[in-house]
């Protein structure tokens, strides 16, 4: 991220992005960064986690270490990832629980520092398209 970027403000954007992608879904935030941004989305429901507990007086975002995805299977048409990296420092199977709570026609949005190609590498081999 350039010196200066609000990270609010560039997930705020993100979401605008996927405004139209996101209505009537269920989507799931792994690493919740705004509560805010989640509310003013498009999505039918949302679901986020957080490492801080201290962030957990909504009901719909739960406690979760880095890495983990306790939900079943099929259980959300999008999935936001806003930080890869530390996802995918807890857990080296991260993407493929993405993948696995994803229903068929499903998409993931994972925002990552590395380079289009590092993440294309991580990626193809878990998701059958890939656009960076």
């Amino acid at each position: 991220m350039a010196t200066g970027q609000n990270p609010e403000r560039l997930h705020r954007a993100r979401y605008l992005w996927l405004e139209e992608m996101l209505q009537g879904r269920r989507l799931l935030e792994l690493g919740l960064l705004s509560a805010e941004v989640l509310n003013e989305s498009n999505a039918a429901e949302w679901t986020a986690t957080t490492p801080d507990a201290r962030r957990t007086d909504d009901r719909r975002i739960q406690t979760v270490a880095p890495g983990k995805v306790p939900f079943a299977d099929a259980s959300f048409d999008v999935v936001v990832v806003p930080a890869l990296e530390l996802q995918l420092e807890a857990e080296s199977e991260f993407v493929h629980h993405v993948r696995r709570v994803l229903t068929e026609g499903g998409f993931a949005m994972l925002v990552s520092r590395q380079s289009a190609r590092d993440v294309q590498d991580i990626l193809r081999p878990v998701f059958s398209s890939v656009e960076v």
